[in-house]
């Protein structure tokens, strides 16, 4: 059964492959990099903080977190994706956010 830890380090190592993708558009880029600062983030308190909130609140988030990754993959070969893709790791921070104890704002 995949963790939300696994999860969140399978969505960074995605998006840094989107980088070179992306590298030319400054807008994009700036926000994957906001959205990978924010996993980042998450990824910290996951480790030293206890996960609350609900089974469903922790399998919707495993759900969003695959969904965010499958897109990084698909926007690695495929430019057109990576508007979707920003879409899907916003879905999946706020996700992950309702599981965290104690964190107030992620997006």
């Amino acid at each position: 059964m995949p963790t939300v830890r696994q999860s969140i380090v399978d969505a960074i190592n995605e998006l840094n492959k989107v980088l070179p993708v992306i590298a030319n558009d400054q807008a994009q880029f700036s926000m994957l990099m906001l959205q990978r600062s924010r996993l980042q983030r998450q990824l910290v308190l996951v480790l030293s903080d206890t996960l609350t909130g609900s089974d469903t609140d922790l399998s919707d988030a495993l759900s969003a977190l695959q969904e965010a990754t499958d897109s990084a993959k698909e926007a690695q070969t495929d430019i057109a994706n990576v508007n979707r893709m920003l879409g899907k790791m916003s879905k999946a921070i706020k996700a992950v956010g309702k599981v965290i104890k104690g964190i107030s704002e992620v997006v």
